[in-house]
């Protein structure tokens, strides 16, 4: 309760804030833990992509250490050895102190004589932090060197990650009561699956735009998610930069979505220089073998719209081949798709405990399903194929698609009496593409 008060300012990372919390109550009583072994850790790291509130738990902890000298660096010249061997030295001078550092990896930036200043004050022959807590923050842990690492250094670790579904809702729930707009934003799945990936940060940062760009509070779900596929693509002129291959391969995805979308939300579709995203989700309910070989189907749908048009797959295929196979495996292995004489122990040693001769035999009919599902896959979309182009066209002009754009145009195209493939001549995109254009236009 004591710390939903202080971190109020906060949304979300409860774990997060009372791992910290228990390791600086350790630090309070470290005499007493000593005397019983515990190694009371010197530092801590919290770590994670930026906007996942790192920093703003740094500032909110000044208030949670009001009983406990707090000191926090602030880079005031180049020599930064120097001021931290003050801070350090300043802070041994009270009975307990913590030290706080933001942007630890940049602070560091290489500079060994920072490494080894800090390395020296963490545990160095003077025991200068003996009484002193150092809690630091950084985007990436893999910039910060083993050394520092190492246990009895900043050995403390906490991830940050972008928030999951109920941490969303709550943000946007946070946002709405802030602003006082619409309530039934909050409600809406594929705004919340759009937020989907994205840090705290910018789930506020594409409310306040949404607000800005309209000049008003009176906003909806659609202009929010609008604002979510521009910001991504950085502008509308930049979705130029958008490859076409990568229209047509998230225009096969979405085409397999509409196919199984009883078991299979779409949120939209938005593609930005060399990638594009297209956000589908399983439902709950979806509980059958069919419905999990529906989904691997999905994961195929890309790399096989890309085989139609352009002969071949490209690099991005690997992660959907990876899920695609992922699914396959886990009915094979572990939910006796093909009967019993297939499930492996859930805990198994290759060496051991499973013969080398059923794993085998269980990988070969698991690549004769992933073969099938693809051959299945491929046939659908060539019968599809004009609706594959036409839709993957659209998603280029714009370089986005919310889900309720995508259904409009599908029933918009099985409306119309004749389809005629759009005049592209004028692309300069397309035609540095691998597919020759008058063959395109032929179909």
């Amino acid at each position: 309760m004591e710390n939903q008060k202080v971190f109020g300012k906060v949304i979300g990372c409860e774990t997060q804030i009372n791992e910290l919390i228990n390791i600086i109550n350790w630090f309070k009583n470290s005499e007493k833990n000593k005397m019983k072994g515990l190694d009371v850790p010197r530092g801590i790291i919290l770590y994670g992509k930026p906007g996942n509130g790192k920093s703003l738990i740094m500032r909110e902890l000044k208030n949670y250490l009001s009983d406990t000298p707090c000191y926090v660096y602030n880079r005031e010249s180049f020599n930064v050895v120097k001021e931290l061997n003050n801070l350090f030295q300043k802070a041994s001078l009270d009975s307990k102190a913590v030290i706080l550092i933001d942007e630890l990896d940049l602070l560091i930036d290489k500079d060994k004589s920072v490494v080894r200043c800090l390395q020296e004050n963490l545990d160095g022959i003077e025991e200068v932090s003996k009484n002193i807590l150092v809690v630091t923050a950084c985007n990436y842990l893999y910039d910060i060197p083993e050394p520092l690492k190492r246990r009895g250094r900043l050995s403390s670790l906490i991830a940050f990650s972008c928030p999951n579904t109920d941490e969303i809702i709550k943000l946007v729930k946070n946002q709405i009561d802030k602003y006082g707009l619409n309530k039934e934003i909050a409600e809406d799945d594929e705004l919340i699956n759009a937020f989907n990936g994205d840090s705290f940060v910018t789930i506020k940062s594409m409310i306040d735009e949404t607000i800005l760009t309209k000049g008003s509070f009176d906003i909806n779900s659609d202009d929010i998610i609008e604002t979510i596929y521009k910001y991504e693509n950085g502008s509308i002129k930049n979705k130029e930069k958008s490859p076409f291959n990568v229209a047509i391969h998230e225009a096969g995805h979405i085409i397999l979505n509409l196919k199984y979308a009883h078991a299979n939300k779409l949120s939209g579709v938005k593609i930005n220089g060399g990638q594009g995203y297209c956000v589908s989700k399983q439902t709950n309910e979806s509980t059958k073998y069919s419905d999990f070989l529906n989904r691997a189907e999905i994961f195929l749908a890309g790399r096989q719209a890309e085989r139609i048009f352009f002969k071949e797959g490209s690099i991005g295929c690997s992660d959907d081949l990876e899920s695609a196979r992922h699914i396959v495996y886990s009915l094979v292995n572990s939910c006796g798709y093909l009967g019993l004489g297939y499930v492996l122990p859930k805990e198994h040693n290759r060496n051991h405990s499973v013969s080398a001769f059923k794993l085998n035999k269980n990988e070969k009919k698991e690549e004769k399903i992933l073969k099938r599902l693809d051959k299945k896959v491929y046939r659908y979309l060539k019968g599809k194929k004009k609706l594959v182009y036409n839709l993957a066209e659209a998603i280029y002009e714009k370089g986005y698609m919310t889900a309720k754009e995508i259904k409009r145009f599908v029933e918009n195209y099985y409306s119309r009496s004749q389809q005629s493939l759009p005049n592209i001549e004028n692309k300069k995109v397309i035609q540095q593409e691998i597919f020759d254009l008058n063959k395109l236009k032929a179909f």
